[in-house]
């Protein structure tokens, strides 16, 4: 699931259908869930940083791929493939 999440890595955007196509059920999980380890200074900051860069990573990722899909809708209007009005072009 972690990985998955992580979009910015793998490069594979996900997408989501909504009103959820599938429900999920209400019962108990099979998975024990153990108590966590106090973490020491040095791992509570070795934690921090990575989360920052994670954050980094993803901020990068979505600018260049925001770039990048406003880059294709132009190409595909100005070949005449597809058209929109300015308030669509905004928002892709």
């Amino acid at each position: 699931d972690d990985y998955m999440d992580s979009y910015w890595h793998h490069g594979i955007d996900c997408y989501s259908l909504m009103p959820y196509s599938v429900l999920v059920a209400d019962n108990g999980s099979d998975i024990a869930r153990l108590g966590k380890a106090k973490m020491s200074l040095w791992g509570k900051v070795k934690l921090e940083v990575i989360k920052r860069l994670e954050r980094l990573r993803r901020g990068v990722y979505r600018l260049r791929s925001a770039n990048a899909k406003r880059s294709l809708v132009e190409s595909l209007r100005q070949r005449g493939l597809i058209q929109t009005n300015s308030h669509q072009s905004k928002h892709v």
